[in-house]
């Protein structure tokens, strides 16, 4: 199916429309102190809604593939406020990435997207992260009412009125960690999340 500008447009509209209604309502509890620049903040694919509207306005790059499904998360992100930079963390030439060195902004990326698998870190994550000589900032994300998708990330929508847990771990230095071990700590943070969130 082609899309025209026009579509592309009109689903940038509805999709920041939703984030900004449901956003309105959530109730956040956030753990840590969110990095102000020069950090990259990476989070699951499937839980990227409540971050949107969260930290929205703040002027933070957002990394989206070349690809439809990029320009559509593009035209949704780029109306609450934020920057995108149209690349992969998976992208063979990391030339193509190198405007990211100038950028004097927080980078959000969502390591295990656009096509998974579910909560793995690609392989050339942390070469590309190294690359960019930025601390690594994970963050675990819990909603408590929420909508599960059957897609391939289970993507989490948040209910109107739910609370929302943000876990924000101090920064990791990417060359003294190995991929594992940033795997398993990622996943730790993010069930830390998921069971606080549970509490409230």
């Amino acid at each position: 199916m082609k899309f025209t500008e026009q579509k592309f447009r009109t689903v940038g509209i509805l999709g920041s429309l939703l984030v900004l209604i449901i956003g309105v309502t959530l109730r956040f509890k956030v753990l840590g102190i969110y990095p102000k620049r020069n950090f990259i903040v990476i989070f699951w694919h499937g839980k990227f809604f409540p971050l949107l509207y969260k930290f929205r306005g703040k002027g933070i790059t957002v990394l989206a593939t070349k690809n439809r499904d990029g320009e559509f998360s593009s035209r949704i992100v780029e109306r609450l406020g934020y920057n995108v930079f149209r690349g992969s963390s998976e992208d063979r030439g990391l030339g193509t990435l190198r405007g990211l060195l100038n950028l004097k902004s927080i980078i959000a990326i969502t390591p295990d997207g656009p096509k998974g698998e579910r909560c793995k870190l690609k392989d050339g994550f942390l070469k590309f992260v190294k690359f960019l000589r930025c601390p690594i900032v994970p963050v675990g994300v819990g909603v408590k009412w929420k909508y599960e998708f059957s897609s391939w990330d289970r993507f989490n929508l948040p209910l109107p009125f739910s609370k929302c847990v943000l876990n924000i771990s101090p920064p990791i230095d990417p060359h003294k960690i190995e991929k594992s071990s940033l795997e398993a700590l990622f996943i730790k943070i993010d069930n830390e999340a998921e069971e606080l969130v549970k509490c409230l």
